[in-house]
């Protein structure tokens, strides 16, 4: 069989990231994180079933959208998987249309939390997409690609939907140490560098799952809210494999709670201290105290990424962050003392915001004196208990192509107005400056 991975080019040429709970248009820093998912998917079909498959990432490739289907159709696929994500889902749509039209044998099979919440609607209203692949992508897809290689049939398949069938079950690895490396042979891996030092990077994932209840957040339907690990060893392989493939020694660290489980990390660290790596990752900023940041420091971690959301308590027990705002700077300074830059997220708009909380939330992020900081517009993502409750209020239609950048255009003028008060003091604020500078001279050192 032949088969294709592809993230999808898009409508307006924007690059798009499509990767698990992340799924938006590439950031100011022109960050694309290499595709994990499909890259993972790859390695685990082929090592289990003999077939041609390659790989394509129109998010760093320069093919617009008519080239880029021209080009899938010329391949005739029998499968093509297609990673989708709420913000481009009319341009996943209408790609996966085009290569349906021009090549009807090919089997259409979506992956995202997207199209795992409206799987159904989805199936039943596109004639041209044949399978909806349910959560994390792997074990369904090798399942998919055995049964259509045999002439079998999909219903005994957990965790996809197809016209005739559907089952929601999900289809999770339990041991993730059996997943081979990601196949990152099938991508152009220097397109994936890091934000103003300009390194290579690539993507490894240590745990799946997320058992905290964030009403905004999409984690839990793609890896779900149990959490999985690699043992330290098998990380500390796959690390030593991509360093002597493809020279590459600096890391994302991939996790919807890196951080949740602390002597998982020490053990880590402790394992992978001496293989002169840098790595960056995303963390709950209660779960770091000065141990595990000096550990974490020690073996390569250059930089934490904090999701605070906001700094008013009542906005916090609203979207059931799971922490306060006492636990947030003992955090920051925790990460900085151990010699880690600290980057916070904010969220403006979320249940019980306001403009002048929003504002109120800025002023007290500067005195946290975090290295960078990001502010977003709260966005309903289809799946989450936020996008049910706008839904059930009228506040976002009840539409399968709903993208959440929708909401962001109804916006009171004012709030608009905030943000942007708030983006340009977060860029010209010192501590900003000094961050992109030090790492600038990184980048040419």
């Amino acid at each position: 069989m032949k088969i294709a991975v592809i993230n999808p080019p898009s409508l307006s040429n924007k690059s798009f990231i499509r990767e698990g709970r992340c799924t938006q248009s590439s950031s100011i820093w022109s960050l694309v994180y290499p595709p994990l998912s499909l890259a993972q998917t790859a390695s685990y079909i082929r090592e289990n079933i003999q077939c041609e498959i390659l790989g394509y990432d129109y998010a760093v490739l320069s093919k617009n959208f008519v080239s880029a289907s021209d080009e899938i159709v010329q391949q005739c696929f029998d499968i093509v998987f297609i990673a989708t994500g709420s913000p481009s889902i009319v341009s996943d749509i209408e790609f996966a249309k085009k290569v349906k039209e021009s090549s009807p044998n090919t089997k259409i099979v979506l992956i995202g939390t997207h199209v795992t919440q409206f799987a159904s609607e989805l199936i039943n209203r596109h004639s041209f997409i044949d399978i909806i692949i349910h959560n994390e992508p792997e074990q369904s897809a090798l399942d998919i690609v055995k049964s259509l290689s045999l002439e079998n049939s999909l219903t005994d398949i957990l965790g996809i939907s197809t016209r005739d069938y559907s089952n929601k079950e999900s289809n999770f690895i339990p041991n993730l140490d059996l997943l081979p490396f990601p196949a990152w042979d099938l991508f152009d891996l220097s397109k994936y560098t890091l934000p103003i030092r300009g390194k290579k990077f690539l993507m490894i994932s240590p745990q799946r799952g997320c058992p905290w209840k964030c009403t905004f957040c999409t984690a839990p339907l793609y890896y779900g809210n149990k959490i999985r690990s690699k043992s330290t060893e098998r990380i500390r392989q796959e690390i030593e494999y991509i360093k002597s493939e493809y020279k590459v020694n600096n890391f994302l660290f991939w996790s919807d709670t890196f951080t949740a489980n602390s002597s998982y990390v020490k053990e880590l660290c402790d394992s992978i201290e001496d293989l002169d790596i840098s790595w960056v990752s995303n963390s709950r900023v209660d779960t770091i105290t000065p141990d595990l940041a000096l550990a974490m420091s020690k073996s390569g971690c250059w930089l934490l990424t904090y999701g605070i959301e906001s700094l008013q308590e009542d906005v916090l027990s609203k979207v059931k962050k799971g922490f306060t705002t006492d636990s947030i700077s003992s955090g920051v300074a925790a990460a900085q003392n151990a010699g880690i830059q600290t980057i916070g997220h904010f969220i403006v708009g979320l249940p019980g915001d306001n403009i002048s909380g929003a504002r109120n939330t800025f002023s007290k992020a500067i005195k946290l004196n975090l290295d960078y900081m990001q502010f977003y517009y709260a966005s309903p993502f289809p799946g989450t208990e936020l996008y049910n409750d706008m839904l059930a209020s009228g506040e976002v239609p009840n539409d399968i192509h709903y993208s959440p950048a929708q909401s962001t255009n109804t916006l009171h003028a004012e709030y608009k107005k905030t943000m942007f008060y708030i983006k340009m003091r977060t860029l010209i604020r010192f501590k900003t400056i000094f961050f992109i500078l030090k790492n600038l001279k990184i980048r040419f050192s």
